[in-house]
């Protein structure tokens, strides 16, 4: 029943990446959404704290790092040149190359078209690093303030609805 069910979630995944990236290269559509480590970490953050209990939380962010292993590797099988998958590409062009012509591809326009998509890459890591900064610059103009201090210890302030603490000190906190 666990793998049916890691399957099952693998699939609705992959498709859901698979239609969301159809829509970003076809229309622009969620070009703005992407996000990086930082955009990441706030997503799980906020995965972690829409739960209602601990463990509902803790699985919530297990099935996000599933999500975002099953992009990965849903991204790099891409045919995408300096991927995975652009390899395998030029490994079935070159051997359907080879078939038809009896000699093999210079390997040299293969380097070419990797470097080609490894520049397209970078530029893709650039806006992406684009969108993390101005997610931070949305934050701090909402009041968040990121302060790092080696000299002060990190104290996590519970969320409303976990827990029956009701005192006046953690309501306090909270608002």
């Amino acid at each position: 029943l666990v793998l049916s069910e890691a399957w099952d979630l693998c699939v609705r995944s992959s498709t859901a990446i698979l239609e969301a990236l159809g829509k970003l290269v076809t229309t622009g559509e969620g070009l703005d959404q992407t996000s990086g480590p930082v955009g990441i970490v706030d997503t799980i953050q906020e995965t972690g704290q829409s739960a209602e209990t601990t463990s509902e939380g803790v699985m919530n962010v297990v099935y996000f790092g599933a999500f975002i292993a099953i992009n990965l590797a849903v991204m790099n099988l891409l045919p995408i040149p300096a991927l995975d998958g652009g390899r395998i590409f030029f490994l079935v062009v070159n051997w359907l190359f080879t078939l038809v012509t009896r000699r093999k591809l210079d390997p040299k326009y293969e380097g070419y078209v990797h470097m080609a998509g490894f520049v397209l890459l970078l530029l893709l890591m650039v806006v992406v690093a684009f969108n993390d900064v101005v997610f931070c610059y949305h934050l701090h103009d909402l009041g968040y303030v990121n302060v790092v201090r080696n000299d002060v210890s990190l104290i996590h302030h519970e969320s409303l609805s976990r827990g029956a603490d009701d005192s006046t000190e953690k309501l306090r906190r909270l608002h």
